[in-house]
């Protein structure tokens, strides 16, 4: 069936769904019967087109509004035009309008829609520039989940221990005698490490004396205060749950907005189009 569909569609395999988009309901002719007894979903027309772009813009998307799936789409349809010049350019003008209308509901109401790891949220939180030198205090799990999200910068680990060797792909290391170099070098740290007075008074003293102005601390809480309470410019866990839960806010609140802007351009584009519908078809439970 999928072999079928390859040759009479364009065909999308995303990691939750299989597609196949035909030129017309004509196309559909043959394999109709066999696929609705499967109960898969049909669309056609306006449906379909709002369908294909909701999918497209990541709306459909386990993470809303991940950009991944776009990228399928266009690997997709860089294949189609490779094998089928006959179906490629019956839907030439549909796929180049769904390319185009995806890249302005993305834009309108996507931008900085983003994850929420702790690397993304303290990234925002920090705003590191491109010659930030950032320390991480601590090498384990979660400085490691971490240091992908700050590429950007320079990067540099402490750890009271030597830091394994899975750190060293990513990040300068300071030995556990090197504190105060380490300090030194940074203009903002991270400390990934429990709240622990002995630790947390070593680099307030630390990061005071060199003037680090941008420090989060995951390991404190913000009625956990020790020597942290007369030292600015420090972000808890708190600060980063908080932007987290604001940021799901905002998120939903654009998704939901980018969702009624693609049944209004879906509508639009149906009444202006006088070319044979497209016909989106969810191949779920059959192929997935």
């Amino acid at each position: 069936m999928i072999e079928t569909l390859r040759r009479r569609a364009f065909f999308v395999d995303t990691c939750l769904r299989q597609l196949a988009v035909f030129a017309g309901p004509a196309d559909t002719l043959g394999t109709t019967d066999s696929m609705r007894a499967r109960d898969l979903e049909f669309y056609s027309g306006a449906e379909a087109y709002r369908f294909l772009l909701e999918t497209a813009a990541g709306l459909n998307s386990a993470i809303p509004a991940e950009t991944n799936v776009f990228g399928q789409f266009k690997r997709a349809w860089a294949n189609c035009q490779e094998q089928s010049v006959v179906l490629s350019s019956r839907l030439a003008a549909p796929m180049n309008r769904l390319f185009a209308d995806t890249r302005q509901i993305r834009a309108a109401f996507l931008q900085g829609v983003g994850g929420a790891s702790y690397g993304s949220l303290v990234r925002k939180i920090l705003r590191p520039a491109t010659n930030e030198r950032v320390l991480f205090i601590g090498a384990g799990n979660l400085t490691r989940s971490m240091l992908p999200f700050f590429r950007c910068a320079e990067v540099a680990v402490w750890n009271r221990s030597y830091p394994q060797q899975a750190i060293a792909a990513w990040a300068y290391r300071y030995r556990p005698e090197q504190a105060e170099a380490a300090a030194r070098w940074a203009s903002q740290a991270i400390l990934t490490t429990p709240a622990n007075y002995a630790n947390d008074q070593l680099w307030t003293n630390l990061l005071q004396r060199h003037e680090v102005g941008r420090v989060a601390h995951l390991g404190r809480r913000n009625n956990q205060l020790g020597p942290w309470a007369n030292f600015d410019g420090v972000f808890s866990l708190d600060d980063v749950l908080q932007l987290q839960r604001t940021q799901s806010n905002v998120r939903s609140l654009q998704v939901e907005r980018a969702r009624h802007a693609c049944r209004e351009l879906a509508a639009r584009r149906a009444a202006n189009y006088s070319e044979p519908n497209t016909t989106a078809k969810q191949l779920t439970r059959a192929f997935g």
